[in-house]
């Protein structure tokens, strides 16, 4: 519940913040500031995008990490087995 509450707040209050900064920038630059809040709207979108495809390639590495580490799991496991019965001399032959 705490969470939410510190997520709501700045939720409502967006929106008016937002209005009254194009306002201040409409009265300072005129109407070159929608050029910039244009290109926010836009970087906002394409953000995203990035982000998702790094987040794609970042689980595809985790895969990859993840198969390795079994592998030399794996491959220490069968190594103590080896040397808990004491089977080197056979595995030498």
């Amino acid at each position: 519940m705490e969470q939410a509450v510190r997520v709501v707040g700045p939720m409502l209050t967006a929106l008016p913040q937002l209005v009254i900064v194009l306002v201040m920038l409409f009265t300072e630059i005129g109407i070159s500031m929608l050029t910039g809040f244009g290109f926010a709207l836009f970087s906002v979108p394409l953000a995203i995008l990035i982000f998702k495809k790094i987040s794609e390639f970042y689980g595809l590495a985790a895969q990859e990490t993840d198969q390795r580490l079994k592998l030399v799991n794996d491959l220490f496991t069968g190594i103590r087995v080896v040397k808990a019965y004491a089977w080197e001399k056979a595995f030498l032959r």
